[in-house]
């Protein structure tokens, strides 16, 4: 396909859960990029709190690679003003969003 949109429900919904979580997202990459044609674009998204940004980018690059890809992040973004973040709830910080251009 040339486009592959990949929207799960939060994979690490505890700290307890992110090893297995992380895991997850490598494994949902690995698929998704499988089926993405060449030239094609891997969208990935990340509703996880627990999961940081580079956290989130290197289990997808990682599951990206595994599927014997390469590729390159051509947009990254997070929430918009409709998911306002509070400076002092980091759980607020929790919508990742990657475009991704394989080769």
């Amino acid at each position: 396909f040339g486009l592959v949109m990949c929207d799960p429900p939060a994979f690490v919904k505890s700290r307890k859960d992110l090893k297995a979580g992380l895991k997850g997202y490598r494994k949902l990459a690995r698929a998704a990029a499988a089926l993405t044609a060449e030239q094609g674009f891997l969208l990935v998204s990340c509703c996880s709190h627990n999961v940081d940004a580079e956290a989130f980018l290197g289990e997808i690059w990682a599951g990206i690679r595994e599927a014997g890809r390469g590729g390159r992040v051509v947009h990254r973004a997070g929430a918009n003003v409709d998911h306002p973040i509070h400076p002092a709830l980091v759980e607020t910080v929790y919508l990742k969003f990657l475009v991704w251009a394989l080769d």
